[in-house]
């Protein structure tokens, strides 16, 4: 069983304000009721009568990272139960899709977000909405499955339903991949300054005049990702770490693809590099390490390069 899973255990219903909590998200707004702007339409199939407010569990804004002068706007739903997940969920999933995408129709038109949009004072002039949905399980029977992206893929929405916004799905196997990024942050850089890497995207040019752009914030786009770029700042020493963690199987063709874009986006402002994989084992796979490196011509960029797993200390 997973650290995560222990946790999610521990946080019982707060496990996802914990979870915001570790990307960076702090101070949602929770428990919103939005008036519903199509009472008719939205209505739930097990009332007769039509639909009035729409609940949302929690909403947090912030300036993106990776569009200049944009707010990102998350309104997220909690789906936390002890019971693991059901064996044919697609339903469920349809019913929590439809329910969060309406929320979202019916918040655009919403005094919350007109008050959001006067607070900041023409600082954004563009806003994205984008849904999360966090659909967590405690159960340790060892029966269970985490990944519920992949039991769901096929699913087929409804035509009738407005999906004008993005909706990510944050499942136990994204939570604790997450988890384990952090835990791994925080083991082999203790007393250092952590924080996500965000790259230069061609949209964010006035974000900072800084290459090495950074921040506490875990930027929407990326909160299914798999891979995570963190920066460690050691500033007793004036010393950089970048680190690429991914859940991708290690393979000499996944570490290349690695080691390119660290070697695009590093150059000279790290002292060092760690890439770590969640299945990598250095009896086994030192060969095709060896073989990656040497692909590269510039010594003094892999010289930078340690190769570990996730669940090792040490990289630092």
């Amino acid at each position: 069983m997973s650290e995560w899973s222990k946790k999610i255990g521990e946080y019982g219903e707060e496990v996802t304000e914990k979870f915001l909590e570790i990307i960076g998200w702090i101070h949602p707004e929770k428990g919103l009721d939005i008036d519903c702007s199509d009472p008719q339409k939205h209505k739930l199939a097990s009332s007769k009568s039509d639909r009035k407010k729409h609940g949302l569990d929690f909403l947090h804004y912030q300036t993106s990272p990776f569009f200049d002068h944009t707010l990102d706007i998350h309104c997220i739903s909690s789906k936390y139960k002890a019971e693991k997940y059901p064996s044919s969920p697609i339903n469920d999933f349809k019913n929590h899709l439809i329910d969060l995408a309406t929320t979202m129709e019916c918040f655009e038109k919403s005094n919350e977000l007109k008050e959001i949009k006067k607070d900041l004072g023409g600082r954004a002039r563009k806003v994205r909405i984008s849904g999360i949905l966090i659909w967590l399980h405690s159960n340790k029977s060892g029966r269970e499955y985490d990944d519920l992206l992949e039991e769901v893929s096929k699913i087929q929405l409804p035509s009738d339903v407005k999906f004008k916004h993005p909706i990510y799905l944050v499942d136990n196997k994204q939570a604790n991949f997450i988890y384990s990024c952090h835990q791994f942050m925080k083991l082999n850089y203790p007393n250092q300054k952590i924080s996500y890497f965000y790259q230069k995207t061609g949209n964010n040019n006035t974000a900072t005049t800084e290459r090495f752009f950074s921040g506490c914030q875990l930027p929407v786009n990326l909160i299914t990702s798999g891979i995570y770029i963190f920066k460690a700042e050691d500033t007793s020493i004036q010393k950089n770490s970048l680190c690429f963690i991914t859940n991708t199987p290690f393979s000499k063709d996944n570490l290349d693809k690695i080691i390119g874009l660290a070697h695009d986006i590093s150059q000279d402002l790290s002292s060092n590099i760690t890439i770590a994989f969640e299945d990598y084992n250095a009896l086994y796979n030192k060969n095709d390490v060896s073989k990656a490196l040497l692909g590269f011509s510039d010594d003094s960029f892999t010289k930078k390069i340690t190769i570990t797993n996730i669940n090792q200390n040490g990289a630092g």
